[in-house]
């Protein structure tokens, strides 16, 4: 539960970033690891699987009535939609080739 109250308003804000496109995913990324995180939030994201994190959301948000910080994300909702799960998919916010390291390509929502 703890993590859910931490890590959603991580994702959120790095999500409304990039929907008013003031910034790309790498950008983002760089900054956070420089913060002290081991991850930046687009790459966790495509870690876990946009759809299971765009899931556990709108979860979050049904179980905190619907409090706009838990609000899921249109940019998630259409990746989800258009099979760009990340890692799971071979490509999220990066390409994930088969056997090759992933590469700052971001993907439009």
């Amino acid at each position: 539960f703890i993590v859910n109250r931490i890590a959603r308003p991580y994702y959120a804000e790095t999500l409304q970033l990039l929907l008013e496109q003031a910034a790309e995913p790498a950008v983002l990324d760089a900054c956070l690891r420089a913060a002290g995180f081991r991850m930046g939030p687009c790459e966790l994201m495509d870690l876990i699987g946009h759809d299971t994190n765009f899931s556990v959301t709108c979860s979050v948000y049904e179980a905190n009535f619907q409090d706009k910080r838990y609000l899921p994300s249109l940019v998630q909702r259409e990746m989800v939609d258009g099979g760009l799960l990340g890692r799971k998919s071979g490509r999220g916010f990066y390409r994930y080739p088969e056997g090759a390291p992933a590469l700052p390509a971001f993907v439009p929502a």
